[in-house]
């Protein structure tokens, strides 16, 4: 039987050598089922190696499945720095680390081609190096135009809160660098946390945890009067208005909307009686 308890860690660790004691303590600390790293400054016939862990690796990202952990590994056809796999956790799905470094001269075709190897439900972790709005930036570059017609134009949703997720050592000023995509089937289904230590590198390693499942989670009072429609209409508009709607998808757009709703209107309270879909 799947573990309903696991982490998944999401790091640019800026080499697998220099930072593996930091990568020992993350994984002491936090105990991850996954481990998606990019920028391993390792080639493609160096496999980096961690007790516990089976490794799968292309140049500069690493894919590391604890051995608790049924899973097949997914070779790729890509030009792109990617690493994926199908992973059996509380449910069958495809877990892929990616890095896009800043100079490269990214396509969205190459984005999409990647993604049509994924089998769905689909957890696309990395560090794409773009800037919008929509994860934080104060503005949007070329690159960050592109991320967002891909994810939105594929139905991804994005796990981000706009916490910055690297530090520039030189001029400590933040960016928003390293993002979460998912099938809407998996957004309630995890926790997205930005850890406060860098571990040696200028990322700072992220954290996604498991969501309790809708159906033991009590029903929510939402504070209407605080609500951020603004975002909460643009989400909908990115996330829902082409969701294909039948008996089938009706569940997977229920928790789509209430994870909207989590992320723009503020909670008070929680009641004892189970929650209902709207």
């Amino acid at each position: 039987m799947a573990s309903s308890n696991f982490n998944i860690i999401q790091w640019n660790c800026r080499g697998f050598r220099s930072n593996y004691e930091d990568l020992i303590l993350l994984t002491t600390a936090h105990s991850p089922k996954i481990i998606c790293l990019q920028e391993t400054l390792l080639p493609t016939n160096q496999i980096p190696t961690l007790k516990n862990y089976t490794s799968y690796h292309n140049d500069n990202t690493s894919l590391l499945i604890h051995n608790s952990v049924p899973h097949t590994n997914i070779p790729l056809q890509t030009n792109l720095y990617a690493s994926a796999a199908r992973i059996t956790l509380h449910r069958d799905i495809t877990v892929c680390s990616l890095y896009i470094p800043p100079k490269y001269n990214l396509r969205l075709s190459e984005l999409v081609q990647l993604l049509s190897q994924l089998t769905a439900p689909v957890l696309l972790l990395g560090d794409f190096n773009g800037a919008n709005p929509l994860w934080g930036s104060s503005s949007t570059n070329p690159r960050g135009t592109l991320i967002e017609e891909f994810y939105t134009t594929n139905s991804l949703c994005l796990l981000n809160d706009k916490s910055p997720t690297f530090l520039h050592s030189s001029y400590g000023t933040f960016s928003y660098l390293d993002l979460a995509f998912t099938d809407p089937s998996l957004l309630l289904d995890f926790n997205w946390k930005v850890l406060s230590d860098l571990h040696g590198s200028d990322h700072y390693p992220i954290l996604l945890s498991h969501s309790s499942p809708i159906s033991s989670v009590s029903a929510q009072r939402w504070n209407l009067a605080k609500a951020d429609w603004t975002t909460f209409s643009t989400l909908c508009r990115t996330h829902l208005s082409n969701f294909p709607i039948s008996d089938s998808s009706a569940d997977e757009f229920s928790k789509a909307l209430l994870a909207i709703a989590a992320r723009t209107i503020p909670r008070l309270s929680n009641s004892p009686t189970n929650i209902k879909k709207p």
